[in-house]
């Protein structure tokens, strides 16, 4: 009798430790648990919590998903999918009064819609986990200061701030970065030249700051639709490609020299403004 009823007990415990799929009604704000079911529709029984491991919870049922309040997802394990392949895209919004975080190894995925693009947007100083980025999906970051280093589907800069990279960055869709807003390349940033090049478009009216002196910070021959202003004090090397806005070079540049890509096209749509200052050094156009 007791080795039966140990039995029970051990069978209990595995049971419940099982990972569970939640998905979101909808409405609600998604940190309250009962918005949240083991049905497709989001109805069914609720999480108990955000903490039990290997949690899934699928944000679906809505076009637009919000948190009125923190949301922390900390389940080892754990991860948040924003929206489903076989659905029309949602967008939701983190920051502000309403921060999500992910700890213990939880991530958000965001994989490809149906239509449109599932659109993460963080207005927040922390960034959650990430996992896997779908190629159609779209990270807009307003309000941290650095992007972390991923493969991004689109990837959208905004928030009339400046932002910065710190890596090797990947992007398979779209850059846009919007009007008034500054990206920055620092030393040791870069794009992939394997997954951005000319058929992937760089969009907005914002400012692409490099400061790095990589001798190919950005892949050649790519069309830039926002501004490209080449600041630094070291040398650099400035990329072939279609410039559609203004082109800049700028900095205190001392005895180092700036190049421009040898044997490459450039195509200048607007603007070129030279406030560069030289010492020993020159620009040097080949």
């Amino acid at each position: 009798m007791k080795k039966i009823l140990l039995s029970l007990v051990f069978a209990s415990i595995v049971f419940n430790g099982y990972a569970v799929n939640y998905y979101s009604q909808a409405t609600g704000n998604l940190e309250n648990t009962t918005v949240w079911g083991t049905l497709t529709t989001g109805f069914g029984t609720p999480p108990v919590n955000f903490t039990t491991p290997g949690d899934v919870f699928f944000i679906r049922n809505r076009t637009t998903a919000a948190i009125g309040s923190g949301w922390t997802v900390s389940g080892a394990g754990s991860k948040i999918v924003l929206g489903d392949p076989t659905l029309a895209a949602i967008s939701f919004s983190i920051g502000g009064s309403a921060n999500l975080t992910t700890s213990g190894g939880a991530v958000i995925e965001i994989p490809n819609a149906l239509t449109g693009s599932n659109t993460l947007t963080i207005n927040q100083s922390t960034v959650p986990g990430f996992g896997p980025l779908g190629t159609g999906s779209t990270v807009d970051f307003v309000g941290p200061a650095v992007v972390p280093n991923l493969t991004y589907g689109n990837l959208t800069i905004s928030g009339n701030k400046s932002l910065a990279i710190t890596g090797a960055t990947a992007i398979m869709g779209t850059l846009t970065i919007t009007n008034g807003t500054r990206f920055t390349m620092p030393s040791g940033a870069s794009f992939s030249t394997t997954t951005i090049g000319a058929t992937a478009p760089l969009g907005g009216t914002g400012i692409l700051e490099i400061s790095n002196n990589n001798l190919a910070p950005v892949p050649t021959g790519v069309t830039y639709n926002f501004n490209v202003e080449y600041n630094s004090t070291a040398v650099q090397n400035i990329m072939a490609g279609t410039y559609n806005q203004d082109l800049a070079i700028s900095g205190a540049r001392g005895a180092t020299n700036v190049t421009c890509q040898s044997g490459g096209t450039f195509t200048l749509n607007n603007n070129f403004i030279y406030t560069a200052t030289f010492g020993t050094g020159a620009f040097i156009p080949n």
